[in-house]
């Protein structure tokens, strides 16, 4: 996911990189676009929920994601977290 504008945390890679040692990956990349694919390590809600709270001043989250707990990412610089 790709996020650009003035009160974004830029020019570096957020979150965790994923392990391409293990099995099975590496050697055929055609075994990353599967489902037996990449791990997903950040939920893509953790980086919308603190989009729309740290940039957006959205406080309502639950009526966006209900009954989701996010992550804190990094990415936006007005994190409420």
């Amino acid at each position: 996911m790709m996020v650009i504008g003035s009160q974004i945390n830029g020019g570096k890679i957020h979150g965790a990189k994923p392990d391409l040692s293990a099995p099975g990956l590496g050697v055929n990349t055609e075994s990353l676009l599967g489902p037996e694919g990449l791990k997903v390590l950040c939920d893509y809600r953790s980086v919308l929920a603190e989009v729309l709270a740290g940039v957006m001043d959205n406080q309502n989250l639950e009526k966006v994601f209900p009954a989701f707990k996010s992550q804190r990412v990094g990415l936006a610089s007005n994190s409420i977290y």
